[in-house]
């Protein structure tokens, strides 16, 4: 729990929707580029 903000540091993550967050924290981040592709971006931008 806590600002975006906050759980990106706790994420180690300096950049990042709250959807990135929440998959790097709950050890779902192997899903990031399914989800990456369904938005129509290439990974990781």
């Amino acid at each position: 729990m806590g600002r975006v903000d906050q759980l990106r540091a706790q994420a180690q993550l300096e950049h990042g929707d709250l959807e990135e967050v929440f998959l790097k924290l709950t050890g779902d981040a192997d899903f990031a580029p399914l989800l990456d592709s369904l938005r129509g971006k290439p990974y990781g931008q």
